[in-house]
Formats: C-alpha cells, sequence, structure tokens
C-alpha cells in the first residue's frame, strides 16, 4: 500500500463522519419551538390551490408577563392582535409594539421573541401562518 492509498483510505472515513456530525447539528437547529402560551387550534388544512401548502391557524392566550421562546418562521405569517398588546423583538430590526385592533407582518426566516409587557392584562392573538405540510413552522432558536 503506498502513501496516497493510506491517506485515501483514512480521509474518505473522516469525512464521512464530519459530515454526519455536521447533518446533526443542523438537524438540532432545526427543531420546532412549541410555545407555552394556551395555544387553540383554529384551522389546518392543505391551502386550495396553492401546491405543497398548508394553512393553520392558532389562537394564543397568553398571561401577563410573559416571554417567548426565541424563534423563526419558514413561511409567512401574519399576527392579528385581538386584545392587549403584543411586544415583538427581531434581531436587528428592534423592538415593535402592537395594539389590539392591529395586525403584524412577521419576517421570514428572522430570529424574533414575543412578550406581554403588561403586568395586569392578557393578551389574546390570532395567528395565520402558510407552511410545507409535515414540516416546522416555527424553529427554535439558540
Amino acid at each position: 500500500m503506498n502513501h496516497s492509498e493510506l491517506i485515501r483510505i483514512v480521509t474518505l472515513p473522516a469525512a464521512l463522519v464530519t459530515l454526519a456530525i455536521v447533518s446533526q447539528v443542523a438537524e438540532a437547529e432545526q427543531h420546532e419551538y412549541v410555545p407555552e402560551a394556551k395555544v387553540t387550534p383554529l384551522v389546518e388544512e392543505k391551502l386550495e390551490g396553492v401546491q405543497d401548502r398548508e394553512v393553520v391557524i392558532k389562537r394564543f392566550e397568553i398571561e401577563p408577563g410573559f416571554v417567548g421562546g426565541r424563534h423563526s418562521h419558514t413561511g409567512p405569517v401574519y399576527v392579528y392582535v385581538a386584545n392587549g398588546e403584543l411586544t415583538v423583538d427581531v434581531d436587528g430590526a428592534g423592538r415593535s409594539v402592537v395594539k389590539a385592533g392591529e395586525i403584524y407582518k412577521e419576517p421570514i426566516g428572522r430570529v424574533m421573541q414575543g412578550r406581554n409587557l403588561s403586568t395586569t392584562n392578557s393578551l389574546t392573538l390570532v395567528v395565520f401562518q402558510v407552511g410545507e405540510p409535515g414540516k416546522p413552522m416555527m424553529i427554535k432558536a439558540k
């Protein structure tokens, strides 16, 4: 066995192990974010007229002082604030406050965090999301 054959024999397994580790890290970064607020599913169905997309509509009831987890979205998300005030922090874009009766369009792929900064009032949201069936629409961020 010559020197170049030995290098190939050693390099290939090392490359495969590295690829497996990188794949596991990338997959770990794609864990679905599950909010701790009270969530009521309203609609979850295939989006008619659009191939490989589904629509999910949920109502979120959020207690005073709630701070959600950092997450991002894989597709379009619109949030209607039915009651209270939603405070949203988006990495690189700062803070927004969305009041009852207003709609907030969440950025795709940007890490964000929602809050109910009130110490006395609850917050009610209706969230409309579009995504790929069977794939998470909210990804947990570091």
